[in-house]
């Protein structure tokens, strides 16, 4: 009895070590979206191990570690599947990701969790890839949980706020990317890192106050004389407290000319009340699609 009870154990942890030896494959999640005048490619690892390369013959190249499977849609891809107007060919430690024509692209990269961006502008639309793409910063995240009101966190009222103006902007075909999907911490220098990247980025952070007032932060000119008066304007439609605004300095800006601003949006918005949060939205979208057709106008 001895013998055939130590036996079964024998087998029972000679099975266990051989299921932990395997290498458990890990998934490269990847998202496509359509959008005005491009496509939208989001490859997500748990680690920062990819490189992307586009090619110039419409094809993107991702280096993978060993033992990583593409996920898209929750179904593990296969070698000459057809995703979207997209398709994939995959190799020892690389895919090819042939996509349709285009002729300009830019890369983005987002930390907690770890994503590559790259937006791809076809040839018909070769003129929208040198657009504004305005970039939505949730302020705080994670352990940093900002104000506090009525039991409603600022870096959740803040995020909920910048995933509906992110829909309503490409319902407007303006491109914007947020800084943050999901509660997670971000340095001032990672958030940065958005801004330094392109001269046509605008970074557009989002923050509550602790008082009733709503509050501009900028330091760039233009912003504060073009787009200002006009958010203001907006912002005294549906709210009749004063809407103050403040030059502060940014550091870590490599050019200090670059187009970065700050709203602190009064507490008494801090709500998950849909029609609160979508006149807020609204208004701010439409500031915006006004200033950059002005500032489109005055540079033709």
């Amino acid at each position: 009895m001895k013998i055939k009870v130590f036996f079964s154990i024998f087998l029972f942890l000679f099975h266990s070590s051989l299921c932990f030896s395997q290498t458990i494959d890990k998934k490269l999640i990847l998202k496509i979206g359509k959008h005005e005048g491009f496509y939208r490619i989001v490859f997500q690892y748990d680690e920062d191990q990819l490189k992307i390369e586009p090619q110039s013959n419409s094809k993107i190249k991702i280096y993978i570690p060993e033992n990583t499977e593409l996920e898209f849609q929750n179904k593990i891809i296969k070698e000459g599947e057809i995703i979207k107007n997209f398709s994939i060919k995959k190799y020892n430690d690389y895919f090819i990701l042939i996509t349709p024509q285009f002729n300009d692209y830019k890369i983005y990269k987002i930390l907690s969790p770890f994503r590559v961006v790259i937006d791809i502008f076809s040839t018909d639309n070769s003129e929208k890839a040198s657009l504004t793409m305005l970039i939505i910063d949730a302020g705080h995240g994670g352990k940093d949980a900002g104000i506090v009101n009525e039991n409603l966190a600022e870096k959740d009222i803040a995020l909920i706020l910048a995933k509906e103006l992110q829909k309503k902007f490409f319902q407007k075909g303006i491109k914007n990317i947020l800084t943050r999907e999901s509660d997670t911490e971000i340095s001032i220098k990672d958030r940065l890192e958005f801004l330094n990247k392109n001269e046509k980025n605008i970074f557009f952070s989002i923050h509550f106050s602790k008082d009733d007032s709503f509050k501009f932060y900028s330091k760039n000119k233009e912003l504060n004389e073009k787009f200002f008066p006009i958010l203001k304007s907006r912002i005294l439609q549906i709210y009749s407290q004063p809407f103050l605004i403040e030059n502060i300095p940014v550091y870590g800006i490599k050019n200090p000319d670059k187009k970065i601003f700050s709203i602190e949006i009064s507490k008494k918005f801090m709500t998950k009340e849909k029609n609160i949060i979508n006149k807020l939205v609204e208004n701010i979208v439409v500031s915006v699609q006004e200033y950059m057709k002005n500032d489109k106008n005055s540079k033709e």
